[in-house]
């Protein structure tokens, strides 16, 4: 469990990265709107068509252990044949994206809170600014939600802004598991300091003992504990 933790922690930079190409994504799509929400548009298409297409064969391959896959089977034919109807109505794909995008972000905001609520627990000062991050989206999420129009007219503005809010998050969080990582290599290295000191200090005891012994009895410890066990193994040669 502690290896599979500290591998989690030693991959914060991946955290940094995502959170970097988010925000040039977010400001490529403020500076593209248009196009931005063109590029939604065929995400969700693919998405649909491939999910159902997925979905068709795995239901297929599975039917024996799908109670009542016949109805998973259909549903999966549908979505299969919704993405395809989507690719020849432009109109209902961005229906379909305003819709969506609004579920998104609300997810993200969603998201955003639980994210500052576990960087609190790390003892991260700034988890406020995330969960100030994930307010504010889960707001916005409302607004697009209720003003389905205005969803569709500044898309693509939206999905920006957005993006970049999560790509800061994602900086965020990528600094507070770099912190935990380090913590965890400190506090590494100062267990095996200490064991090292202990087992220094544990020798050091011992040597010491040798040799009051020697001093005032005369005696040789470790040559005496030679002597022994050789006695012991000849002992037990002479039983055989």
């Amino acid at each position: 469990m502690y290896e599979k933790i500290k591998s989690v922690l030693s991959k914060w930079w991946i955290a940094l990265i995502l959170g970097i190409l988010l925000i040039v994504a977010g400001v490529w799509m403020l500076q593209n709107p248009g196009d931005a929400v063109g590029v939604l548009a065929k995400v969700l298409v693919a998405v649909f068509i491939l999910t159902g297409v997925y979905s068709v064969f795995y239901v297929l391959g599975n039917k024996d252990k799908i109670p009542a896959w016949g109805w998973d089977l259909a549903a999966a034919i549908i979505m299969v044949i919704m993405g395809i109807a989507l690719l020849f109505a432009p109109v209902a794909q961005l229906g379909l994206v305003g819709g969506m995008f609004a579920a998104g972000v609300l997810l993200m905001g969603i998201n955003s809170i639980e994210s500052s609520i576990a960087i609190k627990k790390m003892g991260v000062k700034t988890w406020w600014l995330t969960l100030v991050i994930g307010i504010l989206t889960i707001i916005a999420a409302i607004m697009l939600a209720f003003n389905p129009v205005l969803n569709i007219l500044t898309l693509g503005t939206w999905a920006g802004i957005a993006t970049i809010l999560k790509g800061v998050e994602f900086i965020f969080v990528a600094i507070a598991v770099s912190k935990a990582n380090s913590a965890v290599k400190n506090a590494e290295k100062e267990v095996k300091n200490y064991v090292e000191e202990t087992r220094k200090e544990y020798e050091e005891g011992v040597q010491a003992v040798k040799e009051a012994v020697k001093k005032e009895y005369g005696v040789d410890v470790d040559k005496a504990a030679e002597e022994i066990k050789k006695a012991v193994e000849d002992a037990g040669k002479e039983e055989k």
